[in-house]
């Protein structure tokens, strides 16, 4: 018995040796190095008040993730075992995009939609100029612009908002499929950093993704306004195909009208037609 007792003893001390086993060669790595030194720095230092975001939406973001660092989740399933799903979004002829002109313009109260998106955002607005002012980065004139109206048409009620939005899905799916199948140098070395040697599994996600999760924009007079001779119209037509180019996976669906002549006489017909963008557009 006391020899039993004795033994159990022992066994109990080994397990309590919960860092027998840690293995310190993975610290050669240095972007994992730089990860473990960052999150020391997070775990020790005491920040200050002034340092804490004044934006209540990336407080609420923050909070959320550090509280989500400490839940129990459970493992989610494997991005191959899911099932395939679609979105679809209406649309006819909401914004898409603003143009400057349509920020400058003012309302019968002397108001523009971005002196109204400055005051709502201020913060957020004082980080977008000292961004796009940054030597670094050196944007022109016209880059300060297109800056501006993604800026304001992300806080509209616009298409490129909303497809941007799900779009979240489609990234959120190709990292999870990543982490899934990629060694830990290529985790530890991030997603979006990869060695030309890690370009197949990355390829390899997204073709995965593609199949699991489609995005369709229901634009149903694409086609009148690409023929259209309206600006707006004209306006809507391009961004929607700069939608496509920024975002390959996403679909583009809309009824055409077709004039035919059958047995001499012109009859219109009208096709379903589904679009993708390419980089030969």
């Amino acid at each position: 018995i006391l020899e039993r007792f004795h033994t159990q003893i022992q066994n109990n001390d080994k397990e309590e040796q919960i860092f027998e086993k840690l293995n310190i060669t993975i610290m050669e790595n240095k972007s994992w190095r730089e990860k473990v030194v960052r999150l020391h720095f997070l775990l020790t230092v005491k920040e200050s008040a002034v340092n804490v975001p004044t934006n209540l939406d990336a407080r609420r973001r923050i909070t959320f993730f550090a509280n989500s660092l400490f839940m129990k989740m459970p493992s989610a399933p494997k991005v191959r075992d899911m099932i395939s799903f679609s979105v679809l979004t209406p649309y006819y002829r909401e914004d898409v995009l603003y143009s400057v002109d349509e920020l400058n313009n003012e309302n019968e109260d002397g108001i523009s939609t971005l002196f109204y998106l400055q005051k709502i955002y201020p913060d957020e607005w004082k980080n977008l100029q000292k961004r796009i002012n940054d030597p670094k980065f050196n944007y022109s004139d016209a880059d300060k612009e297109e800056a501006t109206c993604h800026w304001a048409s992300y806080r509209g009620q616009t298409l490129s908002r909303t497809v941007r939005g799900m779009m979240y899905y489609k990234q959120a799916l190709e990292l999870q499929c990543f982490l899934e199948s990629a060694g830990d140098n290529a985790i530890f070395g991030g997603y979006r950093i990869m060695e030309s040697s890690q370009e197949d599994e990355r390829a390899s996600a997204q073709a995965l993704v593609n199949m699991k999760f489609t995005y369709v924009a229901s634009c149903q007079i694409y086609g009148a306004q690409k023929k259209s001779d309206d600006w707006r119209d004209r306006s809507c037509y391009k961004n929607i195909l700069h939608l496509m180019i920024k975002y390959p996976s996403l679909r583009v669906a809309y009824l055409d009208e077709r004039e035919e002549i059958v047995n001499g006489k012109s009859q219109k017909f009208h096709y379903s037609v589904l679009l993708k963008g390419g980089d030969k557009y």
